[in-house]
């Protein structure tokens, strides 16, 4: 039922807009940005609305999200509360946030699986240790970034694919930087 609710669905940083393709199929109304007008390119012939720029070029035209996707994002920008801040004001008031970051606990699990959470488990560290990658998550880290932002999880696991609401009662203040010690910054 709460499916049928979803009416804009956002993604920044979509890419050629694969997670948004499946929505747009089933008749929602969907945006998206990314920077690679060719990757772009392949999303906007198969339908999708995807604009050229960052967070700022949605903020802008002033789109309202049911649901907002933050795939393989968060952990590639420099002031994670100003984009979750940004964040913000691209959802509408009811409106759920999906966050999906690479989680380096799963690396550290017991050696004997080869799954975590039916993910195959990877001990390739330095393979996880992208170049491009500002931040590495754990699941408590980002649920402390999103709380001292207005957000409340509800749902989240140390893959880290995790869901948000608003709920400015978990807002804590963003000047206090000592949630931060477990992540790691690059």
């Amino acid at each position: 039922n709460n499916y049928k609710k979803l009416q804009i669905v956002i993604e920044v940083g979509c890419n050629d807009g694969c997670n948004l393709y499946p929505y747009h199929l089933d008749g929602k109304k969907v945006a998206g940005c990314d920077f690679d007008e060719q990757r772009m390119d392949a999303g906007r012939n198969a339908g999708l609305n995807i604009l050229s720029g960052g967070l700022d070029v949605l903020l802008h035209v002033g789109y309202k999200a049911d649901l907002l996707i933050l795939s393989h994002f968060l952990e590639h920008v420099v002031d994670i509360d100003q984009v979750l801040k940004n964040v913000r004001e691209l959802l509408s008031p009811n409106g759920l946030l999906y966050i999906e970051v690479p989680g380096i606990l799963w690396h550290r699990n017991d050696l004997s699986k080869s799954t975590v959470e039916g993910y195959p488990k990877s001990d390739d560290i330095l393979g996880y240790l992208q170049l491009e990658h500002n931040y590495c998550f754990e699941l408590e880290t980002l649920r402390q970034f999103a709380c001292r932002n207005g957000f409340r999880m509800v749902a989240g696991d140390e893959v880290i694919r995790t869901l948000f609401v608003i709920d400015d009662q978990q807002k804590t203040s963003t000047n206090n930087k000592n949630n931060k010690n477990s992540v790691l910054g690059f």
